[in-house]
């Protein structure tokens, strides 16, 4: 008997289901990296249309205030209005890590508002404070709505953020406004989208498998069953009842040839008797 590892069925369904797996493998490399491209497009153009919006916000009275405020002034009532009116809009998106608000003097850059007052008033940027570690899309927002184009890491962590132009009555860019996403906030995304399409892979392969499987059983049964018929021809058993194949392929040809066989046989059979009786009655 054929060991189970050296059957045809085995084989078969092993090359399909290894076949499949490196297909599948190669799809879903492509399709996450995709995947993760389209994300973080979705959260640039996200943080833009936040961003955007926030800026339009920081006009007359506000943008008096803001632009009135000076170093040590962190605690003021000016700016805690002005952190208390920057927290209620990020609380609009759980996403959102912090607001914050800048000023360009002489090529460089300085901070006049950062939001996390309340949360960690000993770990925030402070009135006046140079920002130095910033990404170059931020100069961008000086001029436009942009966003990054690729995660960037600064003294508070690793980001994806968005900027704005902070404009006075007559238009002109008086300072800038940006908004923060974690990356962690990003990474859950695509690890979501990961083990999601990971799912719908693994579901597959194993359909697939079980698809390969029923279907050379099918092909292994016949085939048994010929080989069975062949064993009874070789021992001389001709009074024997063919499988019944019903697909017309390569097998159902080898099942009608069998017939053929078993015809010619017969009929040799036969004409070897009666060859036989003759001479016995000669005899």
């Amino acid at each position: 008997m054929v060991k189970f590892y050296n059957s045809l069925q085995f084989r078969l369904t092993a090359s399909f289901i290894l076949l499949i797996i490196l297909i599948t493998a190669l799809t879903y490399a492509y399709v996450y990296n995709e995947a993760k491209k389209a994300l973080k497009e979705t959260v640039r153009e996200e943080l833009i249309a936040v961003i955007s919006l926030v800026s339009t916000q920081i006009k007359g009275d506000s943008l008096d205030k803001l632009l009135s405020l000076k170093p040590g002034d962190e605690g003021s009532p000016v700016h805690k209005e002005l952190v208390t009116t920057f927290v209620n809009m990020r609380e609009k998106s759980r996403d959102l890590a912090n607001f914050y608000v800048l000023r360009k003097e002489g090529g460089k850059l300085f901070f006049l508002i950062d939001d996390a007052y309340f949360e960690s008033p000993d770990d925030i940027a402070a009135i006046g404070e140079e920002y130095k570690g910033y990404e170059k899309a931020i100069l961008d927002g000086f001029n436009t709505p942009t966003a990054s184009s690729e995660f960037y890491t600064d003294q508070w962590g690793t980001f994806l953020s968005g900027y704005a132009p902070v404009k006075d009555g007559g238009g002109k860019t008086v300072a800038l406004v940006g908004v923060d996403m974690k990356v962690e906030k990003v990474l859950a995304k695509q690890k979501f989208i990961g083990s999601l399409i990971y799912i719908i892979m693994g579901a597959s392969i194993i359909l697939a498998g079980l698809i390969i499987l029923f279907f050379s059983r099918t092909i292994i049964k016949d085939i048994n069953n010929l080989t069975k018929v062949s064993n009874n021809i070789s021992q001389g058993e001709l009074d024997i009842q063919l499988p019944v194949i019903k697909a017309k392929n390569e097998i159902y040809e080898l099942n009608e040839a069998l017939k053929s066989v078993i015809a010619a046989v017969e009929f040799l059979k036969e004409y070897a008797e009666e060859k036989q009786d003759m001479q016995n009655k000669q005899g």
